[in-house]
């Protein structure tokens, strides 16, 4: 009768059941592992680029550099912030104020589900800010001030800044070089256009621009050296070899008599001056009680002030006179005594 032999298993075949492991419900293979890392790094969002935007508050003159920030940020950052929903409740959030009480009733009427935003409506809430915040005349100012614009003190690299911002914001900047060449050169100030006159012609609005700094630098130059060249120079004090001599100290005048210390009119100085008429000594007395010069007889001033010169004597003799002729000469810048009338007849 035959018998059942059971099937016999070779040594290296022994060793690779041996070698394999056993295998559980609760384990997991290489191959899910991957897969779920895979899952993980899908979910995981990058960090974002930019800084976020400042809040606006409704300021119009702020509007537009908060919108292009905005535009950007949602550009750049859309992995990391996420799908349009949360890009359009991101650029609400970015709002505060008086801005953010005007948009919300149109974000509940367009944004209150997922299922109701996508692209477009992040588009719309643009055209929607625009409608609120955006200068209806900013075109219109900037080509006003695009006319209007001169140089007066700025310097070129300020011009040059101001003149593209209201190019910029007139929508011009696409305007032919020469076009804008002619509205650059109608700014500029009498010192820097006197120079462009043997300046080589440009081609380029950007060539102009550079050959505008480079004369406007060797202008400032010449300005500072011939400031300096105008300067006085530094002259230092010093301490003379030889100090001055000493002067003896003069007495002070004090307070008393004038005719104790005025100065008397020198006569040999003034040659052509007047020599006063001799008087009676009755006219004298006379002059002395109406305080009048003894010498002229002025009233006004005394006989050191007088401009005549003193009286001479007659050369006459004395005895030939009668009482009334005979006077008293002033001979000298004081105030004299009359003499005494002498008797007619005795020597």
């Amino acid at each position: 009768m035959p018998t059942y032999e059971a099937p016999t298993i070779s040594d290296h075949e022994e060793s690779t059941l041996s070698a394999e492991p056993e295998t559980t419900d609760s384990q997991e293979t290489p191959s899910t592992m991957s897969q779920s890392n895979d899952n993980n790094s899908v979910h995981q969002r990058p960090r974002q680029i930019l800084p976020d935007p400042e809040v606006f508050k409704g300021d119009i003159a702020s509007y537009q550099n908060f919108k292009h920030l905005l535009k950007a940020k949602l550009h750049v950052d859309r992995k990391a912030l996420g799908g349009p929903y949360e890009c359009l409740w991101y650029a609400y959030g970015r709002l505060s104020g008086n801005a953010a009480s005007h948009i919300l009733p149109w974000m509940i009427a367009n944004a209150d589900s997922p299922t109701m935003v996508n692209d477009d409506t992040v588009t719309k809430l643009f055209e929607h800010l625009d409608f609120n915040y955006m200068d209806k005349e900013l075109q219109r100012k900037a080509m006003y001030n695009l006319s209007t614009l001169k140089q007066g003190n700025k310097t070129i690299n300020e011009l040059l800044a101001t003149f593209d911002r209201y190019l910029m914001e007139a929508g011009q900047q696409n305007q032919p070089d020469n076009m804008k060449i002619f509205w650059l050169e109608n700014t500029l100030n009498d010192d820097i256009f006197n120079r462009l006159v043997n300046a080589p012609t440009c081609k380029t609005f950007s060539e102009y621009c550079v050959q505008l700094q480079g004369i406007y630098d060797r202008h400032q130059k010449y300005q500072q050296r011939s400031a300096e060249h105008r300067r006085p120079p530094n002259r230092r004090t010093t301490t003379p070899m030889f100090p001055p001599p000493a002067t003896s100290p003069t007495a002070t005048p004090t307070q008393g008599d004038p005719m104790d210390w005025e100065p008397t009119i020198s006569h040999a100085r003034n040659p052509q001056r007047k020599r006063a008429r001799w008087v009676s000594g009755k006219e004298i007395e006379r002059r002395k009680q109406e305080r009048c010069c003894f010498r002229c007889g002025s009233a006004g001033h005394q006989i050191s002030q007088c401009p005549f010169l003193p009286a001479q004597r007659p050369t006459a003799r004395v005895a030939e006179f009668t009482a009334e002729d005979v006077t008293d000469a002033v001979l000298d810048d004081t105030q004299a005594t009359p003499v005494p009338d002498v008797p007619s007849g005795k020597a």
